[in-house]
């Protein structure tokens, strides 16, 4: 799921240097370069699209919970309850994407008792 992580990342330093930016509840000029600079990052999710969605037709659940975990860690938002609302939402989304886009939903990892 390194592409899906990778994806990830790149959505939330957008958000975060968003969030920064705008702690001050204003953003200067050098702060929209910064932000630019992160939003064109995104072209990278666009040109690898196709290993995103196989990372999430793959996807487990623990592997989702552990990815979103490590994201928590890495990506320090601010505000807390813009963090939270960014925490709650990235989970619900991506346990949906891996639902609509994985083959059979989410993948029990074979260890898992059912």
């Amino acid at each position: 799921m390194k592409n899906l992580e990778k994806a990830l990342e790149k959505v939330l330093s957008t958000v975060e240097t968003v969030a920064k930016a705008y702690e001050d509840k204003k953003i200067v000029p050098m702060e929209w370069i910064k932000i630019g600079r992160s939003a064109v990052m995104w072209t990278w999710i666009f040109k690898h699209l196709p290993e995103i969605k196989a990372d999430m037709d793959t996807a487990t659940e623990a592997g989702v919970t552990e990815m979103i975990e490590r994201l928590k860690v890495k990506f320090d938002i601010p505000q807390d309850k813009l963090e939270e609302a960014i925490e709650q939402a990235l989970s619900v989304v991506l346990i949906f994407l891996v639902m609509v886009w994985g083959e059979d939903g989410l993948k029990k990892d074979e260890t898992q008792v059912s």
